[in-house]
């Protein structure tokens, strides 16, 4: 989200942050994307999608096991993941309309990089263990990409 906001008004920004958000796109998103067109016309957008929560949350948290909870991905402290689970505020549903914007931002952003100003100071932040940027993968592809336009002042750390 934070990159679209600077590709589409970079003049109010002085320096971009950007953490965890990874937009690396490979088959698999493009998998995702299509079987998120084929649901939604199917489907009403303000249902829950019935694949999304499996191929994004599930399979991040696949990564982690044995898992005690459906949120082992969000943190390497159980206590962290037990807050979360236990917070009425955290979990929350997405509906098939929501998961389809998010696919469309990340799309939106990858195809439009370029607009953001070469003189924007950007600061990257990814973690190694983040299943959710591809355990920083990601966020080292967006810096790459990001270089590669021409982007002079670009800051990318990854936390083991």
């Amino acid at each position: 989200m934070i990159l679209n906001y600077a590709i589409c008004f970079p003049e109010k920004l002085r320096r971009l942050a950007c953490w965890n958000s990874g937009l690396a796109i490979g088959p698999l998103a493009y998998l995702s994307k299509l079987i998120l067109m084929l649901e939604t016309a199917f489907r009403d957008v303000n249902k829950l999608s019935l694949i999304a929560k499996r191929l994004a949350f599930d399979a991040w948290n696949k990564r982690f096991r044995p898992n005690r909870t459906d949120f082992d991905w969000l943190s390497n402290y159980q206590t962290q993941a037990d807050h979360y689970v236990e917070d009425p505020f955290c979990d929350f549903s997405v509906s098939l309309g929501g998961w389809r914007d998010i696919m469309d931002t990340v799309f939106f952003s990858i195809k439009n990089l370029h607009k953001i100003p070469l003189n924007l100071p950007i600061f990257i932040l990814g973690g190694a263990r983040d299943a959710r940027t591809n355990f920083g993968r990601d966020m080292t592809k967006l810096c790459e990409r990001l270089t590669a336009l021409g982007n002079k002042q670009l800051t990318c750390k990854i936390l083991n």
